[in-house]
Formats: C-alpha cells, sequence, structure tokens
C-alpha cells in the first residue's frame, strides 16, 4: 500500500462484516458486538485493556460508562 500512487486504492470493496455477522463470526450475542464497539469509541484505554484481559465483561463496561 505504502508504494501505490495516490487514488490506486480508491475502488478496492473494503467489506465490513454486519453486527450480526460479526457477533456470528465471533460466537457472541449483535448486543456484545455493540457494547464493544461502545467501549471501544467511548471507553479509556485503561478499560478497553480491562475488558481485551477478560478481566470485565464487555456488557457490564459499556453499562457502568454509560456508553
Amino acid at each position: 500500500m505504502a508504494k501505490l500512487e495516490v487514488g490506486t486504492n480508491q475502488h478496492v470493496e473494503i467489506s465490513t462484516p454486519s453486527q450480526a455477522k460479526a457477533a456470528e463470526m465471533l460466537n457472541v450475542s449483535r448486543e456484545s458486538v455493540i457494547s464493544a464497539r461502545k467501549v471501544i469509541d467511548q471507553g479509556s484505554v485503561e478499560l478497553i485493556k480491562k475488558v481485551d484481559a477478560g478481566k470485565i465483561a464487555v456488557s457490564t463496561t459499556a453499562k457502568k460508562q454509560n456508553c
């Protein structure tokens, strides 16, 4: 990518799975995917690290942080 000319990749399709598809792929509920996104977008780095390490549930974090 770093060696491509400007605009070279503008027509490349970047596909992001839907929340439902992501939930299916991760074997979690859609609500967990939504909570995780909120924590990533609104949570502190420290909080995200705790969730990532499994020290606190993503759903609990989203509720406590009022995300």
